[in-house]
């Protein structure tokens, strides 16, 4: 299939000017201190983990549940943008260092960060949101922003390293997954993101980093090095099915676990706010019902979108399974035999 990808209109992807950008980038470090200051009375057994592939609805669930819980919202410590993660990168040893591949990368720890790992260093400051950035900060704030005792804070690149997350601080975890056929069939008609999944090696990612990793994914080292000699959409779909399954595996048996979620983004998007609520509850996350309602509507800052103000169940269906459309049948099929090749069990809509 020839793609026909769609450009975002000018400032739209980003959503912000370029004074926004500025003013963003001053605030950040000239309140500082004051957020230093508050930092202190940050309860960490109220923070929220949320963590979930690219494109999976993270960043929209992140402002969602920042209204909902009062709390400040820290976006993608580990993106290379922000500047933190090239830190770590003696800790990781991976075989490329450029940006293209460092962007792609997820940090590999199976149960718990060691003393001295800059990724720990990373969280850590994450959950007190003191990781002054721009890039981690996407929203002006208000000065009474600073006085919220609770932080979320949203992952595309923890899926291998959630359980030592889980593991090293009391948090609330919640991960997210959304139909992979909506989800790749997301990155591959926009151009942004399909420009930077295009070099992408499961291999490499995979195989060839030597921090432990590879004993895990070695298991399908065939089915990987197969994958990366076939199309995009392919890869896309490997390189989900693997970090999911691995997550699976980390966190088996989760029925009664009040600290770890896993929520599907397609039902929730359907469901209406009932979906987060129930979610919430079960975790024991207190929550502002009126918040969250209000704020369910509003559209991910990532999104390329019109805003949309009000829930519209149609709209959302239109959104949801656009993919069945512009997908043919042959890539459906593949994303999906991929998905059952791993051994997925999630259940997802037709």
């Amino acid at each position: 299939m020839h793609w026909i990808t769609r450009k975002p209109k000018k400032l739209k992807f980003k959503l912000q000017s370029q004074t926004e950008l500025i003013v963003r980038e001053a605030q950040s470090k000239i309140f500082y201190p004051i957020n230093w200051w508050e930092s202190q009375k940050i309860d960490i057994s109220k923070c929220i983990v949320i963590n979930g592939f690219w494109r999976s609805g993270t960043t929209w669930l992140q402002d969602t549940l920042s209204a909902t819980t009062n709390a400040k919202a820290v976006f993608e410590p580990f993106s290379p943008r922000a500047g933190y993660f090239y830190k770590a990168i003696p800790e990781i040893n991976p075989p490329q260092h450029d940006f293209t591949f460092l962007n792609l990368l997820i940090p590999y720890q199976e149960q718990n960060f060691g003393e001295g790992s800059y990724l720990k260093f990373i969280v850590d400051k994450a959950l007190l949101d003191l990781l002054p950035h721009r890039n981690t900060q996407m929203t002006i704030r208000p000065i009474s922003y600073y006085s919220r005792d609770r932080v979320v804070v949203k992952f595309v690149r923890a899926s291998l390293c959630l359980k030592a997350i889980y593991n090293d601080w009391p948090v609330s975890v919640i991960h997210i997954y959304r139909d992979p056929r909506a989800l790749i069939h997301t990155i591959m008609r926009i151009q942004y993101w399909r420009a930077i999944f295009e070099q992408l090696s499961l291999s490499k990612q995979l195989l060839q980093i030597n921090d432990g990793r590879k004993n895990y994914f070695s298991r399908w080292e065939k089915e990987i090095l197969e994958l990366d000699q076939q199309n995009l959409i392919s890869r896309l779909a490997g390189y989900w099915a693997l970090t999911e399954k691995y997550i699976l595996d980390s966190f088996p048996n989760q029925q009664n676990n009040h600290r770890f979620s896993i929520v599907n983004y397609d039902e929730m998007v359907l469901e209406g706010p009932a979906y987060l609520k129930r979610v919430l509850a079960e975790m024991k996350i207190e929550f502002d019902n009126l918040a969250l309602e209000k704020n369910w509507s509003r559209r991910s800052p990532t999104s390329v979108e019109k805003q949309v103000q009000t829930y519209d169940k149609r709209k959302s269906m239109d959104r949801l399974y656009s993919w069945k459309s512009e997908l043919t049948q042959s890539e459906q099929d593949a994303i999906m035999d991929i998905m059952k090749r791993f051994g997925l069990d999630y259940r997802l809509r037709e």
